[in-house]
């Protein structure tokens, strides 16, 4: 697969409008859920910025600290809370809770290694490397416990919330298994198409729809 300013430019063009239609459906508990594909687009368009200095033989580097702070700081927190608002749930909701102390740790954990590394940013198999200079066994348990966090989705009462978290999960084993290198980038793409299932939350069939149309109402 050849990742580029065309591919992360495309994603942000469709994901954008996808967010603000989900928005517009969304209930006030909902927005941040709905919210997702539209901040994934920022995201996406951040990165294309970074391939077109990446083809110029350059390195922007407000776009890879821009991209990092989506990437390693927003997620790990954005998730858990989006979940634990939409729950209506007590005890998956009180669950919740717990995956967002962890990612806000590991958020806060990831912020203190991005100050304190030294950023360089290369191409490595067709994908963006945002290296940090740090061992693969900190960045492995690290990122172990980011895909913990998010993965708070899977405990949601609402089909939509957990087929999302589940399919999340699955982009993630494939991109360490392909990617292993630039699973940061990788895996934030891939997870940016796999937001598009949000709408399916906002579309989905209401309940009692069908016994209202049955009887007229």
């Amino acid at each position: 697969m050849c990742f580029s300013a065309t591919a992360s430019f495309t994603a942000a063009a469709i994901l954008a409008p996808a967010g603000l239609l989900a928005l517009s459906k969304a209930k006030p508990k909902e927005r941040l859920f709905a919210a997702v594909p539209l901040i994934f687009a920022i995201q996406q368009a951040i990165e294309g910025i970074q391939w077109l200095y990446i083809g110029r033989g350059e390195i922007c580097t407000p776009a890879s600290y821009g991209f990092l702070f989506f990437a390693l700081l927003v997620w790990p927190i954005l998730i858990p809370l989006a979940t634990y608002l939409m729950e209506p749930d007590a005890k998956r909701k009180q669950q919740m809770v717990y995956f967002g102390v962890l990612g806000t740790a590991v958020a806060g954990c990831l912020l203190a290694l991005t100050l304190m590394g030294q950023l360089s940013v290369t191409i490595y198999q067709n994908s963006i490397f945002y290296n940090l200079g740090y061992s693969n066994l900190v960045l492995g348990t690290l990122g172990l416990l980011y895909v913990i966090s998010v993965s708070s989705s899977i405990r949601s009462s609402h089909f939509w919330v957990r087929a999302t978290g589940m399919v999340l999960i699955f982009s993630a084993a494939l991109s360490s298994l392909l990617y292993t290198t630039t699973f940061t980038s990788t895996w934030c793409f891939f997870s940016a198409w796999v937001s598009l299932m949000v709408l399916g939350y906002f579309f989905r069939p209401k309940v009692g729809s069908s016994n209202r149309r049955i009887l007229g109402k």
